[in-house]
């Protein structure tokens, strides 16, 4: 009689072994993917918007696109990029386009290039914020009405904007224009955007696998 036998452990231990890698390896390319999704996209928002420098770049650039990152330990097979919805960002609207109203009052306050704002490309200055000027109700005008008026000579024209006097004849500057609403135009492409960059993943998922041995 001739007997044989087997000791399976090592082969388990080696199946187990790979289909832990294998995981990993699927993790890690679903989150490289995110990556380059997420990159593709930002690099969309600074073609279609000036996004100007300083820390309010960096806040838009990231709301742009935030990932959530696949996780082994936890079972998430699954990563996602979304566009950030803090109030006030209006990211999203741009997707699909939409009409921005204003959030305070009836009008939407505009810098003007090269009185409050430097240049297209420059923020304004913190001292010519709306909220800084400081505009009040005063009376006493002429025709008996109510105005108001603020810092650095600032007034409330008509409805029109926001002006600012400069000093002997010389006409008043418009700082900020009056606008009911904006259109705001579907120039995001966030949905579009990723479907080129998607296909990278199986690039990605064969690297991954080979580098953790799990082919």
């Amino acid at each position: 009689m001739i007997a044989v036998s087997v000791d399976p452990r090592a082969v388990l231990t080696k199946l187990a072994s790979a289909r832990k890698n294998t995981k990993l390896a699927i993790v890690d390319a679903l989150n490289d993917t995110a990556k380059d999704v997420q990159k593709a996209v930002r690099a969309q928002v600074q073609r279609q918007f000036t996004v100007r420098s300083g820390q309010k770049r960096e806040f838009f650039l990231r709301q742009a696109a935030i990932i959530r990152f696949a996780k082994f330990a936890t079972g998430l097979f699954e990563a996602s990029v979304r566009v950030g919805e803090k109030p006030r960002l209006l990211l999203s609207m741009f997707e699909a386009g939409g009409v921005r109203k204003a959030f305070v009052g009836k009008n939407i306050a505009v810098p003007v290039v090269g009185t409050a704002r430097p240049s297209q490309q420059e923020e304004v200055k913190p001292s010519l914020w709306v909220k800084r000027l400081g505009l009040r109700k005063r009376g006493g005008t002429r025709t008996g009405k109510t105005i108001l008026v603020g810092n650095q000579g600032t007034c409330l024209g008509g409805g029109v904007g926001i002006f600012r006097q400069q000093g002997g004849k010389a006409a008043p500057k418009l700082l900020y224009a009056f606008i009911p609403q904006a259109r705001l135009k579907p120039v995001l492409r966030f949905t579009q955007t990723p479907r080129g960059v998607a296909v990278r993943y199986h690039r990605h998922l064969t690297y991954h696998m080979k580098r953790r041995g799990a082919t």
